[in-house]
């Protein structure tokens, strides 16, 4: 082998020896790339969480983030206390006068408390889809990432239950609605039409007491696991 040989071979290997080192080197950056990556997204994902246990237990009491205030209102808050006070007169000798103003406050106050469920409901649902979509990329980033799907399903299945609840809700509103109109209408307390949408009140009332204990039960598989 002559030196111009030599020197071809030595250059070649230095090549290979160089590709092979930034090989090495791209791995190991990607590597703690990815570290870094993993160590975030597992920040984010607790953070996901923590507003998931924050919302749900707000959405459970019919609360309401600053979002969600200033999206949906509440009436005056004179209206709101008279709204409330004439309903409660609405099961013993309620005036004629008191009737009519109990209807025109129903369409100010009334549908309040269910729209506000209703959005907090559906934000719920839409904050277990963030939390999925977190879980799926530290799967594809991670081989050794847990299998956090009774997770997700617990949480899917307590906002989903909720987002029932939502609807429940506004069902009772108008079956409300109904029996203020009844009663303005001339209808009696114990008239068959108004007995037959307070019987429609109390199976709606159970379903949503139902629902209530299935909830309590979902968070608590979602915060064990």
């Amino acid at each position: 082998m002559n030196q111009t040989t030599r020197r071809v071979t030595a250059a070649l290997i230095l090549c290979v020896a160089v590709i092979i080192g930034l090989y090495f080197l791209v791995l190991y950056s990607v590597d703690i790339q990815n570290r870094d990556t993993l160590v975030k997204l597992d920040s984010t994902i607790l953070n996901q969480e923590k507003l998931l246990i924050s919302l749900s237990e707000a959405t459970r009491v019919n609360g309401a983030d600053e979002a969600t205030e200033r999206i949906i209102v509440d009436c005056k808050a004179s209206e709101r206390q008279r709204f409330d006070q004439l309903l409660d007169s609405l099961s013993g000798n309620i005036k004629t006068s008191e009737l009519k103003e109990l209807d025109e406050l129903f369409y100010k106050c009334g549908s309040f408390y269910a729209d506000r469920k209703s959005v907090m409901a559906t934000r719920l649902v839409r904050e277990v889809d963030i939390l999925e979509e977190y879980q799926n990329l530290r799967s594809v980033l991670s081989n050794q990432g847990l299998d956090q799907t009774d997770k997700i399903t617990a949480w899917r299945n307590l906002a989903e239950a909720e987002l029932k609840t939502a609807e429940y809700f506004k069902q009772l509103v108008m079956l409300q609605g109904t029996i203020i109109t009844q009663l303005n209408s001339g209808k009696s307390a114990n008239s068959p039409e108004i007995v037959a949408t307070l019987n429609e009140v109390s199976s709606v009332r159970g379903q949503m007491l139902i629902l209530s204990k299935q909830i309590e039960i979902h968070k608590a598989e979602a915060l064990k696991i």
